[in-house]
């Protein structure tokens, strides 16, 4: 950029540069109308005032960004999947929830399962509503029948957790079917699937025949595919 001097004084010039900005220069025994390649911008300290307003609103600055930060982090923490559960009705779902049960995904597994979870809004919403809501819905489409059979697996790193809601889920479904239908339910944890359990669950003692048997015979599906 080349400059050219406007005015000189004993200390300083103004300089007019080649983008129209007049600038206060160091003079380096400038003369007036002399073009110049290379200026010394003067520099003035900021008032006392001035400084601490500067210190002001990077603090404020600061201080805003750490808590979109943390923000952001709490965010994910709550909104990342913990866990799924794959219930498989002939639908097949999959159901990501965090560490709560808050559930935050929900994908068909197959077209059936696209077609199960299409529409569905599971926004704030735990996963034994969400679980409640899917079976009914899959009852009313026809899917889920007496007799029929729900499987559920389940996908966490969390040991724990698996085997607290292998119990809690069965009970819970047992529950929300007992008044409308008999069904077979099936858990079993994708870590360790030699510890499949089935549970055939009946809405009363009338599911049962005088001999004790359910009447329903084998079951004629073998092996679930999670084996």
């Amino acid at each position: 950029m080349k400059y050219m001097v406007m005015e000189c004084h004993p200390g300083y010039a103004v300089v007019l540069s080649d983008d129209g900005n007049f600038l206060k220069v160091a003079n380096m025994h400038y003369e007036v109308g002399q073009t110049v390649a290379d200026v010394i911008e003067m520099q003035y300290p900021l008032p006392e005032k001035k400084k601490k307003s500067r210190w002001i609103y990077t603090i404020a600055a600061t201080a805003a960004c750490l808590a979109l930060i943390i923000t952001s982090v709490f965010r994910m923490g709550h909104g990342t999947a913990y866990a799924s559960v794959y219930m498989r009705i002939n639908p097949e779902v999959r159901i990501d929830v965090t560490r709560d049960d808050l559930v935050v995904g929900l994908d068909g597994v197959n077209e059936d399962g696209e077609k199960l979870a299409d529409n569905y809004n599971f926004t704030e919403k735990k996963l034994d509503q969400v679980m409640d809501e899917l079976v009914d819905k899959a009852a009313d489409q026809g899917y889920l029948q007496e007799g029929g059979r729900i499987s559920l697996t389940l996908d966490a790193d969390d040991d724990e957790w698996v085997v607290s809601h292998s119990a809690s889920l069965k009970d819970h479904l047992n529950h929300h079917l007992e008044e409308r239908m008999s069904v077979t339910i099936e858990v079993t944890n994708d870590s360790y699937k030699d510890n499949k359990v089935t549970i055939p669950v009946y809405p009363d003692a009338s599911g049962y025949g005088d001999d004790g048997d359910s009447g329903y015979g084998e079951s004629g599906y073998g092996n679930s595919e999670y084996d």
